[in-house]
């Protein structure tokens, strides 16, 4: 329709701009944690082809198809043989999209390749092929060193980088992506590129490194974002307590460093400099990241997907990685992010987390792609040359947890991408590409095209995650390990539907309801925030589960009485001591003693002291309670959980108490599998081996996605007996009655 238009405006951006090049870094830094052995191993590998002639029929790349693809890790002489072997198994396999490296052209470095060679040498191996392109947005060492002031100081990260704050970099970044897509989109392969994938910054994650950038960019940057977000220095100076406050002469704070008898949380108003700077330093990598998106939607001319590696707010414990602005992203150009799995949990019989709220994304109609990169035991064999399997990996495990990470993608509609990091060869194994292929198979029949987020309440559980409570908490701590991260592992471990979001979704009425939201970290709230989110409860008749201090600190400081106000339930200051907490009820899943937490000691340290509040568990040491439900007079429930801690034995049974159905329930009571649920899907990942009853709550026609020989007629309940690391994708359909 708009080709001939495309093709002479592209020529001409072509002409005037120039060419970008292929880098081969991005794929090779994505997390590659050790959850399965290594090993070498071989296949052998062929050479590459040349570009193909015209002539043949055009391929046109599908935006609203299942983003199913191989990440290339790079073109480097060392790494191109092992990376075509892996191309030609995916495209047999009938995988044929792409994440393809390159980066951008800058003033005084060397000229960079053309990008366009480098998709014609992969089309070489697969005709089929179409592209998002993973663009490396890093100055080289050359640019850096004529720009010394755009670069980061003090870090310890020993990487030159940029400043996020550098407008400079920014600008020349813009320049350099106006001349990709100009070569690209005015090329034959056009009609291939699905899109771009912005990179940056540390493992071209828009991760910080360690320590603070302390470079005059930044630090100009940082006094400007006072100024925008106090709007006087006079208010500065109330906030910060300095009456002789300078906004001229601000100067970036010093790391935090945890003390011994100071608690988790930051003491204002001596920290508030400290809190805002880490608040800053997110927003200043969000806002160098939606500069760059923006400018690629404008000189694009394919309406492309723009796609970035970042969000990781159930990953990113450090308040000072930068990654704690998504939120203001999701009201970006950005059409979606790519995350790879959570770094622990992620073996044979784990949960295989992701590292960002996907619901965010997803309810706005936006895309999240996950990274596949588990280690397979497939490398070379330094003797024979030959790629094989390590003898202690069995390709059986390997493949379990490959169909874990499929499952999560198919049931929540995400996008997968498989990806060898570090070109070692993982993914240069036929028998792994038979199976990936029979997976992208299933995907393509089950979800043929990108779908609208649901309209209608949802059954199960919502965690739900705020990113301004990073700017309240003191590094070195346990607390996020302790709250986001086991509240993450709960909810898809209960055995109930469970979906992640963003706390301000809630405020934005963004995301769909559920009966139950579990409040992970909502430490620091508004009062209108206090009010808007009890309105909302309220409006719902839903369920709050609050874990440890929701609402203790407002725009004033920190209190208390925070807690009471928002959950309704009186709550005291207990002094310190320990979180270990003993449950008083003979329930499903926790028996009456059982406990949890330990003795260490901890602070702040709270306790409820209400007599209209129903007591479920006193704290070990001195027996006060330390969780309770109270009905709230609005129509809504409060159930509160001030000790740090929350299990998966705690949430099933506080689920069990509000009566929400649990779709599989191990028959040992002991056992809880991950498990991913939406719509008519239902995926289990087993971490223990035994019988399991399914619940589907209705009557419908039940067949197992990956294993024909299991299917259930007209059933609302049945057993399924699963082994560990095995993974079950059930499909069930109320019409048609008899035909699964």
């Amino acid at each position: 329709m708009t080709k001939v238009k495309l093709a002479l405006a592209g020529l001409l951006l072509a002409g005037m701009l120039g060419v970008a090049v292929v880098l081969g870094i991005l794929v090779a830094r994505w997390s590659v944690p050790d959850d399965l052995p290594q090993a070498p191993g071989g296949v052998p590998v062929a050479e590459s082809g040349t570009t193909p002639a015209g002539g043949k029929p055009v391929v046109e790349a599908n935006p609203d198809a299942p983003l199913l693809c191989l990440s290339i890790p790079g073109f480097s002489a060392e790494t191109w043989p092992i990376a075509a072997e892996e191309i030609r198994l995916a495209a047999a396999a009938g995988v044929h999209q792409y994440l393809l490296p390159v980066s951008l052209r800058w003033e005084g470095a060397p000229e960079p390749p053309d990008p366009v060679e480098r998709v014609n040498q992969v089309i070489v191996l697969d005709p089929e092929a179409t592209f998002l392109l993973t663009v490396d947005v890093n100055p080289p060492p050359e640019w850096l060193s004529a720009n010394p002031a755009e670069a980061m100081v003090g870090t310890a990260d020993p990487l030159a980088l940029p400043s996020a704050a550098s407008q400079a970099w920014i600008n020349a970044a813009k320049d350099g992506l106006t001349a990709l897509l100009g070569a690209v989109e005015g090329s034959a392969v056009s009609s291939r590129i699905l899109g771009y994938a912005l990179c940056g910054l540390l493992d071209h994650q828009w991760r910080l490194p360690a320590g603070f950038d302390r470079s005059e960019v930044n630090r100009q940057g940082f006094r400007d974002w006072l100024v925008r977000q106090y709007q006087t220095e006079t208010r500065v100076a109330q906030v910060w307590h300095m009456p002789e406050f300078d906004v001229s002469s601000v100067s970036i704070p010093a790391p935090p460093g945890p003390g011994p008898d100071e608690g988790v949380f930051m003491v204002f108003p001596q920290d508030r400099p400290l809190s805002d700077f880490l608040r800053y330093s997110s927003d200043s990598v969000a806002d160098a990241l939606a500069a760059l998106v923006a400018h690629t939607r404008a000189v694009s001319l394919i309406a492309p997907l723009i796609l970035a590696p970042y969000g990781y707010t159930l990953e990113a414990s450090d308040a000072a990685s930068g990654h704690f602005a998504l939120g203001a992203l999701l009201h970006s150009d950005l059409s979606g992010i790519i995350a790879p799995l959570a770094q622990g949990d992620r073996g044979l019989g784990g949960a295989g987390h992701l590292a960002a709220p996907a619901q965010s994304l997803t309810d706005r109609g936006m895309r999240y792609v996950v990274v596949d990169d588990i280690r397979s035991g497939m490398e070379r064999n330094a003797e024979t040359g030959a790629f094989e399997r390590d003898k202690g990996i069995r390709l059986e495990d390997v493949l379990d947890v490959r169909r874990r990470n499929f499952a999560q993608a198919l049931v929540y509609g995400f996008g997968l991408t498989w990806s060898d990091p570090l070109a070692r060869g993982w993914l240069v194994d036929p028998d792994q590409w038979q199976e990936l292929g029979r997976l992208a198979g299933i995907y393509q029949r089950v979800r043929p095209r990108t779908e609208p987020p649901p309209a209608e309440p949802l059954p199960g559980v919502t965690l739900v995650v705020s990113e301004r409570a990073a700017f309240v908490t003191r590094a070195g701590t346990s607390l996020y390990a302790r709250t986001v991260a086991a509240a993450r592992d709960a909810v898809y471990r209960s055995g109930a539907p469970a979906r992640t979001v963003l706390l301000q979704d809630l405020f934005e009425d963004v995301n769909t309801p559920t009966p139950v939201y579990l409040f992970a970290n909502a430490f620091r709230l508004t009062q209108s925030e206090r009010r808007a989110l009890r309105a909302r409860l309220a409006r719902e008749g839903a369920c709050a589960i609050w874990l440890y201090a929701p609402g203790y600190f407002d725009e004033q400081g920190s209190a208390v009485a925070g807690i009471t106000e928002i959950t309704g339930i009186r709550v005291v200051d207990a002094g310190p001591g320990g979180t270990a907490a003993r449950y008083v009820l003979d329930g499903t899943y926790l028996k009456r003693d059982a406990t949890w937490g330990d003795a260490t000691p901890w602070a702040p340290r709270f306790a409820v002291e209400d007599p209209d509040a129903d007591a479920l568990a006193h704290y070990v040491d001195g027996g006060k309670v330390c969780v309770a439900v109270k009905p709230q007079p609005d129509g809504w429930t409060s159930v509160l959980i001030v000790t740090p801690e929350i299990t998966v034995s705690l949430l099933a049974e506080l689920l069990s108490i509000l009566e929400q159905p649990m779709l599989v329930q191990a028959e040992d009571g002991t056992s809880f599998d991950t498990v991913f649920a939406a719509g008519d899907l239902l995926a289990i990942h087993a971490g223990a081996s035994g019988r399991r009853i399914v619940n589907l709550g209705r009557f419908a026609d039940t067949r197992d996605l990956l294993d024909d020989a299991f299917s259930w007629s007209r059933k609302d309940s049945f057993p399924l007996q699963v082994r560990l690391g095995e993974t079950r994708l059930l499909q069930s359909r109320e019409e048609a009655a008899g035909q699964p």
